[in-house]
């Protein structure tokens, strides 16, 4: 076997963004900067000749906010330093997911002119401000801070939108009750609430706690007033005082909406929507964009509205993500998949083999435990047993054979007595028959019938499945190792086909299979 390549790490894929989303790649940050000059001092030029941004200025963030606007919707608008700066792709896929709800509406409750309330609207506007430029809807734009309420405001009128957009100050207790126009019936409310609780700590550098106490930087940077960011309760709570005014309000509005920052947070209030007006009139999504996740939760008062799983099929797309691969160089197919079965049956993956050929080789696996987690603290605890055990056998063989010697025992029974002798099968009987051989639960793939199962296994297959149907699979998955174009490399690869750890005990596994691809292993694990 030659020497192999290093590989590159396993990445995941980027989430998708909304199908509808103009985003769904990265600006072209080179056009951007010969398009407006003002672009031009954030735009940075690596070694390879390649443009690109710092996205942890603020004053970076700030631009591509007003240019992208600028660029692709004519809208101007002015944000001020100390405010929150809205990323306009993940704006754009709550948009985009509300004109998915809209089109679900019965024909009986669809209307020409469509109304809509942004809760907290901030300094940009820039929910309004997208509906009313691409859609045409009216929009009722609310905002307790004075600041943010003049910026709004002035966005509005330096884009000729008042007769589409109202800007309107409210006190802070206000949320939908006490707010809305009296004689408009609105078709929905949107709102990005504060993500974090008065009991967070938020720091300059963009450092946040979590559930866990701890939270790494964003990626992107820190920008927002505290108003902005924290609420008495954080966004639960925030979102609960809307679910209440929709109890008050009812079929006021047909669709009610909000997005959701911790996906911790999700699940209970989907709980609380469900129990108010059952599952077929709430529905979820997730808003991705990069790495970055948000999800959305929406709920109905009118019975003659059903939103179960409206707007998910545009977010969450029934296609299979595709497969982690990675490759070793220099490496015949049956050398990859001996080193693959070692590996996974030394941390006990089921494995079935579902397709061999001369240059393609695939098995479906499943484990129920995730083994090929602390693999190194196995390995050690392993060394450490290992030794252990070594010096026992060895204290043990000294002490018998200065026993012996003492004892003056002639030299044959030393030998009987100092000799480790084999263990004879319980299955033997005193007539001296052979012991029975031991068998194995794997089955030889050259043995693999028609159906994939050797017959000699599969009553302790179906064992297996007996004991382990009660158990949740942490993964299921099918890996296919396949000798590549050049003839000189296989190509490994491995998708989920489901299992509770889904694609990221996929990734976890295959990780596993490349950092001991080279390692001296026993064979199996304790």
């Amino acid at each position: 076997m030659g020497k192999k390549k290093k590989e590159n790490h396993v990445h995941p894929p980027l989430k998708q963004p909304h199908p509808r989303n103009i985003y769904k790649r990265l600006p072209d940050f080179k056009e951007l900067a010969l398009k407006f000059p003002e672009f031009r001092k954030f735009a940075k030029t690596n070694l390879d000749g390649k443009v690109t941004m710092d996205f942890k200025d603020k004053e970076a963030l700030s631009m591509l906010t007003k240019i992208l606007l600028k660029k692709d919707f004519g809208l101007d608008v002015d944000l001020p330093s100390d405010r929150l700066v809205p990323t306009v792709p993940l704006r754009l896929n709550y948009v985009l997911w509300i004109e998915d709800l809209l089109a679900n509406l019965p024909p009986k409750l669809k209307s020409s002119d469509i109304h809509g309330i942004d809760i907290g609207t901030g300094a940009s506007c820039i929910y309004a401000l997208l509906a009313a430029r691409k859609n045409n809807w009216y929009m009722l734009a609310t905002e307790i801070d004075e600041i943010n309420f003049e910026y709004a405001d002035q966005n509005v009128a330096m884009n000729s939108l008042h007769d589409f957009i109202k800007v309107k100050k409210v006190r802070e207790d206000l949320f939908l009750c006490g707010v809305l126009e009296e004689d408009i019936s609105y078709d929905f409310c949107m709102c990005n609430p504060p993500f974090f609780c008065s009991t967070d700590s938020l720091s300059m550098n963009g450092k946040t706690k979590d559930r866990s106490g701890h939270r790494l930087p964003p990626k992107n940077a820190h920008t927002g007033s505290s108003a902005e960011l924290i609420a008495s309760g954080g966004e639960v709570a925030f979102i609960k005082n809307i679910i209440k005014d929709s109890i008050k309000l009812k079929d006021r509005v047909k669709i009610y909406s909000t997005m959701v920052g911790h996906k911790s947070n999700v699940d209970k209030l989907r709980s609380e929507l469900v129990e108010l007006v059952g599952e077929e009139h709430m529905t979820l999504t997730s808003f991705n964009q990069g790495h970055v996740t948000r999800w959305g939760i929406a709920w109905t008062l009118n019975k003659d509205i059903k939103l179960l799983n409206c707007g998910e099929k545009s977010f969450s797309s029934k296609k299979t993500k595709p497969p982690l691969e990675y490759t070793h160089h220099d490496i015949t197919l049956d050398s990859a998949v001996d080193r693959v079965r070692f590996l996974l049956e030394r941390i006990k993956i089921d494995k079935r083999v579902i397709q061999k050929s001369s240059y393609e080789y695939a098995m479906e696996l499943t484990a129920y435990e995730e083994t090929w987690k602390n693999q190194r603290k196995r390995r050690r605890a392993e060394e450490r047993e290992m030794k252990e055990v070594k010096r026992l056998k060895t204290e043990e063989t000294n002490e018998n054979h200065n026993n012996c010697k003492n004892n003056d025992i002639p030299q044959t029974e030393v030998n009987m007595y100092c000799d480790i002798q084999p263990e004879i099968h319980k299955t033997a009987d005193i007539n001296n028959r052979a012991p029975h051989k031991s068998t194995t639960n794997e089955p030889n793939p050259s043995d693999v019938n028609k159906n994939n199962i050797c017959p000699s296994t599969v009553k302790d297959i179906t064992t297996v499945v007996v004991i382990n149907e009660e158990k949740n699979k942490v993964l299921s998955a099918i890996i296919i190792l396949k000798v590549s174009d050049n003839k000189k490399d296989v190509v490994i690869q491995m998708s989920s086909i489901g299992g509770t750890g889904g694609w990221q005990s996929v990734h976890q596994l295959i990780c596993y299979l490349k950092s001991n691809w080279d390692r001296q292993l026993k064979p199996n694990i304790g």
